[in-house]
């Protein structure tokens, strides 16, 4: 039996003449169906960023990892970091940023930027060394003996009358300790220009009294600049404050982290506004998948449609028309819709490596459209009929496209 007159010959000509005799039909039915399949997918179809989704679910360390997750959090917290090189600019910008999300508590109930140091303040002695500790032991002893004189005051006449007492030449023989000389020298300086700023009216020059010189000579002064550095969560010596902001969602998916995100992005435009040149940005495992999973769907979608130019102007300088390199591409945006409604129905959701294959399919199914009309085009001189022209093309090069697709 020649081929012209086999079973698979009749059959495939019985499909050709009725794809040719209900061609609109046909049209029609695939634009509605890939149409609905376009309405499926914006309702159901999901976009996952969680990385857990590109591993078994099944696999013994995958499971051990996700109840690790479970029992302790499912997500890193958002941290909102805050870069300058002011300390006092930073802290300023991080106590605006703060006030800012507590106003919001129905989103961050719960934030963590500084530590209230107040408590600590009249404890401040149990964080000294032992050696300051030694001179504020040693600053008492002499000023227990200054105090124990009945003449004493702290005054001018005072501090000469000690400074007398310290430099007359018998004191001096005695003295075994030339470094305390040099000390009480220095010491005594330091009381002559307060005192002399107080007399000349400057209201910015340090009191002298019992409290600031033990706190001088035991270096406390420095203890109010270490608890503002350290009552913050900083780094850097202050050029970088962080605040902490728990995620209120204990597992979420693409789109879920927008209703916190949004408002934070929202309060950092408003912070960066208020302190120009400070670098202030929001990070953390959810802020971060979130930025993955828009910079996927934003690549693919630019992907997608430079691949459907490219294939569109491939079409254009290969068969020089356009109706027909239309009609193919027509047909391969019909096969892509059809895809995406597969996929709602069989997957449901899509994550930041399956998300790519729209631009996939337009590279690979384009193939299928330029070998069909390669065919009909070569076969289509040979018998003038359409008919049959496109029961060969099927016959041949259909069976090797539907093995491939």
């Amino acid at each position: 039996m020649s081929f012209q007159h086999g079973i698979v010959f009749r059959v495939l000509r019985g499909l050709a003449t009725l794809v040719y005799r209900l061609a609109w039909p046909i049209v029609i039915l695939s634009l509605a169906l890939a149409a609905a399949s376009v309405i499926l997918a914006a309702r159901h179809l999901t976009f996952t960023g969680n990385p857990n989704d590109l591993l078994r679910s099944d696999a013994s360390y995958h499971q051990q990892y996700l109840k690790y997750t479970r029992e302790v959090r499912a997500e890193e917290d958002y941290a909102i970091v805050v870069c300058g090189p002011d300390f006092e600019r930073n802290k300023a910008c991080v106590n605006f940023i703060a006030e800012k999300l507590q106003q919001r508590s129905d989103l961050f109930k719960k934030i963590f930027y500084r530590v209230d140091f107040g408590e600590l303040t009249d404890r401040g002695l149990l964080y000294l060394e032992t050696d300051q500790l030694k001179q504020i032991e040693q600053g008492i002893g002499d000023f227990t003996k200054l105090l124990g004189k009945d003449d004493f005051q702290l005054d001018l006449n005072s501090l000469l009358s000690i400074a007398s007492a310290k430099l007359d030449p018998k004191a001096l023989r005695h003295e075994k300790d030339p470094t305390g000389l040099d000390q009480f020298v220095n010491d005594f300086v330091h009381s002559l220009d307060a005192l002399a700023d107080r007399l000349e009216g400057k209201a910015t020059s340090k009191p002298v009294s019992f409290g600031n010189f033990i706190a001088e000579k035991a270096q406390l002064g420095d203890m109010d600049k270490e608890r503002s550095l350290h009552e913050y969560l900083s780094f850097e010596q202050g050029r970088i404050l962080i605040i902490q902001v728990p995620s209120p969602n204990i597992e979420a998916s693409f789109g879920e982290h927008q209703y916190v995100i949004r408002p934070m992005k929202e309060i950092v435009d408003q912070a960066r506004a208020q302190f120009p040149g400070l670098e202030i940005g929001l990070t953390g495992e959810p802020a971060l998948s979130e930025d993955e999973a828009l910079a996927s769907t934003r690549d693919t979608t630019i992907s997608s449609i430079v691949t459907f130019i490219l294939i569109a102007l491939l079409f254009w300088f290969s068969f020089r028309e356009f109706s027909r390199p239309a009609l193919a591409l027509l047909t391969l945006m019909t096969a892509v819709c059809w895809t995406v409604g597969f996929t709602t129905l069989s997957v449901g959701r899509l994550n930041i490596l399956s998300i790519t294959f729209i631009p996939m399919i337009l590279g690979l199914g384009i193939d299928f459209g330029i070998q069909i009309l390669g065919r009909y085009e070569e076969e289509l001189p040979k018998t003038a009929d359409v008919i049959t022209a496109l029961t060969h093309t099927i016959m041949h090069t259909g069976n090797a496209i539907i093995t491939g697709g």
